[in-house]
């Protein structure tokens, strides 16, 4: 199966990339091919209906706010039709982000806007975390 890992996290930041490397070795261990792409500077040209299973993570604004990145409706509405799409929404919680719940139900609302199929979720906060969580597809 063909598994994109859209992220909308720091590119330069060494826990956010161990997060995601941890993701993609636990998809990896099930057989699935996993494609990584950042989602304001590696999506050119990217046509998202090809992947069979989309992985959306993202990050709360601030320590103290709910809100996610508001770009994220933007490039899903931007890369192909994606009604009834397979996908999971992961939240990256800081050390004291007070409001990670309220990110998640944010961001799987922003998916079943583009009709996406959102049929797991989890608030993660180191790569252990996101290793198990890949591993469940």
């Amino acid at each position: 199966m063909k598994v994109a890992i859209i992220h909308f996290l720091e590119k330069n930041n060494a826990k956010h990339k161990s997060v995601l490397e941890g993701l993609s070795k636990g998809i990896k261990k099930n057989g699935h091919d996993v494609t990584i792409m950042h989602a304001h500077t590696q999506m050119y040209n990217v046509k998202l209906p090809i992947y069979d299973y989309i992985f959306i993570v993202a990050k709360p604004l601030s320590l103290f706010s709910a809100k996610i990145d508001q770009t994220i409706l933007k490039v899903l509405s931007s890369h192909g039709t994606l009604i009834g799409k397979k996908s999971s929404a992961l939240i990256l919680k800081n050390t004291f982000s007070f409001f990670a719940e309220k990110a998640c139900i944010a961001l799987m609302n922003a998916m079943e806007k583009e009709g996406m199929f959102v049929n797991n979720f989890m608030i993660i906060s180191n790569s252990n975390q996101a290793m198990s969580f890949g591993r469940k597809l």
